[in-house]
């Protein structure tokens, strides 16, 4: 199955609800499409392989939780970093593990 594919069969099974649970997935990125759903309120991105979160994530402003949680590979710029902290002063809690954020 692609990563579009997986992306697509759980966007539609969480479309009319606030959670995303994306986690074991074996994702390197998000497909564009999840930062649509605006009404998400807690993303779940935990154990993939996820290298980098894109800016859309700023789309998501119902975000309540978001976990990055055991994506060794991932590392963000500053940039990327404020993206997070703009979530976080907005009430979003994220999860995540130190070597997650290098």
């Amino acid at each position: 199955m692609s990563i579009n594919e997986i992306h697509n069969q759980k966007i539609l099974e969480f479309i009319h609800t606030n959670k995303c649970d994306l986690s074991n997935a074996n994702l390197s990125e998000l497909n564009a499409n999840l930062f649509n759903f605006k009404n998400i309120e807690e993303l779940i991105l935990s154990d993939n392989k996820l290298t980098t979160i894109s800016k859309e994530i700023k789309k998501l402003q119902k975000l309540k939780w978001l976990s990055l949680s055991d994506n060794p590979n991932l590392e963000l710029n500053a940039e990327q970093k404020s993206w997070l902290k703009t979530l976080q002063k907005n009430g979003c809690k994220i999860l995540y593990s130190e070597s997650s954020l290098k």
